[in-house]
């Protein structure tokens, strides 16, 4: 049985505090990943460089840029791979959960997603419960989820500008989806998705589409 090919995409935004540390985990782990920088300014581009991380540099501002950013180029650059893992560059979450993933895609679904025992907001909450019931996504706007290839060529078609949820543009209904449970801590500082209330706006706007479906 061929060994299901995984690579781990890092969305980095202002993480020179962080970065290393999760890049050490995943070293020990012998894990292929692939950092995208979106453009950081204090100083994590010249961390990286230091410590000659493989990683590319997205200029667009916004996580569901920099995330496609990571897709087309692995991709485009190596098109073997089987799921592509996004876990984010704060600390957040916990790189020896990788291992719930892992063992979830040997059941080959086309999505799993961490569904945190933490949400940041109100609005999250409520958000979750719908897709749940509409869509079998416990927490659409988590950072730690795996898509298969499938999924990924899938989502070339769609906007992507509220938390890459355009899941509720598919045709769900024929997508293996899966959830699994991960931890997540109170957050530190202020979220790296811009002002609380552009975010609140947005997903107010995933709400009225997935009611719409």
């Amino acid at each position: 049985m061929r060994k299901i090919d995984i690579r781990i995409l890092i969305p980095c935004y202002n993480e020179k505090k962080t970065i290393i540390k999760i890049l050490n985990l995943l070293k020990k782990r012998k894990l292929k990943y692939l950092v995208i920088d979106n453009n950081s300014n204090d100083g994590t581009r010249e961390i990286l460089k230091k410590n000659k991380i493989n990683y590319k540099v997205n200029k667009i501002k916004g996580y569901e840029s920099t995330i496609l950013y990571g897709f087309k180029y692995i991709l485009k650059n190596n098109p073997n791979f089987d799921y592509i893992i996004t876990l984010d560059a704060d600390g957040e979450h916990k790189i020896n959960e990788i291992k719930l993933f892992l063992k979830t895609l040997n059941s080959k679904p086309d999505l799993v997603v961490g569904n945190r025992n933490r949400k940041n907001r109100i609005l999250e909450s409520v958000l979750s419960a719908l897709f749940k019931i509409k869509f079998n996504i416990a927490d659409p706007l988590s950072g730690y989820k795996a898509y298969s290839k499938k999924i990924i060529k899938d989502f070339r078609h769609y906007k992507h500008n509220l938390f890459l949820t355009d899941i509720i543009n598919f045709n769900y209904k024929k997508k293996k989806l899966t959830n699994i449970d991960i931890t997540s801590p109170k957050r530190k500082g202020l979220s790296k998705h811009g002002p609380s209330f552009q975010t609140n706006i947005k997903i107010l706007k995933i709400l009225f589409l997935a009611l719409l479906k």
